[in-house]
């Protein structure tokens, strides 16, 4: 049927209208999402450098001011040295008027211990109190150092639990010599994690702060941030192995993302770093990319939100809109359709056969009509009721639709116990065939009724006309002429075929 057609297109052409949108919005989303990401990961990436070169700023601020302390220790302790042996109390007293003065001048908040160790490695002086514990620093590898290379100015320690204090600290250490370059031990200044942190947290936001980690040249951690990270040295838990790519990077600050194979399986970091090339120490920042993209989620979440809501409208939109039509071709096909029997109407056929009869003339293929009358159909209603006579409707509308198969065969409705079939592209031959089709098939019906018993046998009266249509007013004829046909049939006695000017006997 026609309005099916069309129902079906509409359908289709609504769906279509939907999914461009629905594409369109998704797309729109998606396009924002990864602009926003690449920023966000550029961001991120700038932070990391800009963190890492705050953590290596301090550093090197630490390490400098404790080497000017420790360079003013050194020289006194040098001219001790030229006029005898060194005592302890010597040694004590000059630690402490040089690291207070350095601490009075420069106004330091680090509070870090300065210690005097002798030839063999043990402890004799430091600033906080004296006489001081005889603790064992001969393995330490900043002692070990200095006292084997005397080419060394001064050398930094890895980060370590100080015995002296029990806090974790890294050293700044130079070797005592005196003018005959003979070794005499080391003064080390003790630089704590806490002091280095607690600057840290004054320029960089902790809710958002990244693992930051110093190391010196052979790969030793000075520092570690946040400090709770502590707990994990020695056991893995700090990823380093990024150290040598940064190293080996032309820049002195940069920032990449580095895949890190951790228990749980890969992960990316996203990188900072900062290359002392001075004091040989790397400071790098890292985050891991799950951080940041929980982060862009939550950040994102305005802009999800607001598109599946978007969303939602649209699909309301059109689920409304669909209903809507819905209705209205309802409606459309109960207007074009026969309540009882399903199949279209005589309304339907005077819409439908303008266009079969334009395409007939425009191709010059016969057209076929069939119109078909139930013989006796008030001996149904008679007998059997009204529900008698509508079974026998039905069933020869079954039976039509079943004859007439083609796309463009019309089967339709003429009213009360009349049918009308349009044949397009059918001979007369073809057309008187198909009739005698569809009289051997509602011969074949076998009805019965509430009581199942058989009802009487159905047989129909079919007229045929057919003609190659030249003008408009000519084909409209044909059903006329096949209507005339069919009371020729049904004056022969019924139950058979009768073309139009040309009765067929049976």
């Amino acid at each position: 049927m026609r309005d099916l057609s069309i129902k079906k297109k509409v359908r289709s052409l609504i769906l279509t209208l939907y999914a461009a949108m629905l594409v369109a919005l998704l797309g729109s989303l998606s396009l924002a999402l990864h602009q926003n990401w690449q920023l966000k990961l550029q961001s991120s990436q700038n932070e990391m450098a800009r963190q890492a070169g705050i953590g290596n700023f301090i550093i090197e601020h630490a390490v400098i001011n404790a080497a000017k302390a420790l360079g003013n220790a050194q020289q006194s302790l040098q001219k001790t040295l030229a006029n005898g042996p060194l005592s302890m109390l010597k040694a004590h007293e000059v630690l402490q008027f040089h690291l207070d003065e350095h601490n009075a001048f420069i106004n330091s908040d680090y509070k870090g211990l300065m210690l005097y160790i002798d030839p063999q490695g043990v402890l004799q002086a430091r600033t906080d109190h004296y006489p001081s514990e005889r603790f064992d620093f001969s393995n330490r590898i900043y002692f070990e150092r200095l006292r084997e290379h005397p080419e060394i100015p001064f050398t930094i320690g890895p980060l370590s639990k100080a015995q002296t204090t029990g806090e974790w600290v890294f050293h700044v250490a130079v070797a005592l010599r005196d003018n005959k370059n003979a070794f005499h031990g080391v003064l080390a200044q003790q630089i704590r994690l806490s002091d280095i942190t607690q600057d840290l947290a004054r320029y960089i936001d902790t809710s958002h702060a990244a693992q930051i980690v110093t190391q010196t040249l052979d790969g030793h951690l000075a520092l570690v941030y946040p400090p709770r990270l502590i707990t994990k040295i020695g056991n893995g838990g700090i990823n380093i192995s990024y150290a040598d790519f940064a190293r080996r990077s032309s820049s002195p600050q940069d920032a990449f993302i580095w895949p890190a194979a951790t228990g749980q399986g890969q992960r990316e970091l996203v990188v900072g770093f900062e290359l002392s090339e001075h004091f040989h120490l790397l400071t790098t920042a890292h985050r891991a990319m799950s951080d940041i993209l929980q982060s862009f989620v939550k950040e994102s979440l305005f802009l999800i939100g607001m598109s599946l809501l978007a969303l939602l409208f649209l699909t309301a939109l059109f689920v409304r809109l669909s209903r809507v039509y819905d209705q209205f071709a309802e409606a459309l096909h109960d207007s074009f359709s026969d309540a009882l029997t399903e199949i279209s109407n005589r309304r339907a056929l005077e819409d439908m056969l303008p266009r079969l009869l334009r395409d007939a003339i425009r191709t010059q293929q016969p057209l076929s009509v069939l119109f078909i009358d139930i013989d006796h159909f008030k001996h149904f209603n008679d007998d059997y009721g009204h529900d008698g006579g509508d079974m026998a409707l039905k069933a020869v509308a079954r039976a039509l639709q079943g004859c007439a198969k083609r796309p463009l065969d019309f089967v339709c409705r003429w009213g009360g116990e009349e049918f009308v079939i349009i044949l397009p592209h059918t001979t007369e031959d073809a057309a008187s065939k198909m009739a005698e089709g569809i009289l051997q098939t509602i011969r074949q019906i076998q009805l019965t009724d509430g009581h199942g018993h058989c009802m009487r046998q159905v047989t129909v009266s079919i007229g045929v006309a057919c003609t190659v249509v030249a003008l408009q007013r000519q084909g409209e004829h044909l059903i006329l002429n096949a209507d005339q046909a069919m009371q020729a049939a049904k004056q022969a006695g019924r139950d058979r075929v009768v073309i139009a000017h040309r009765p067929k006997q049976h």
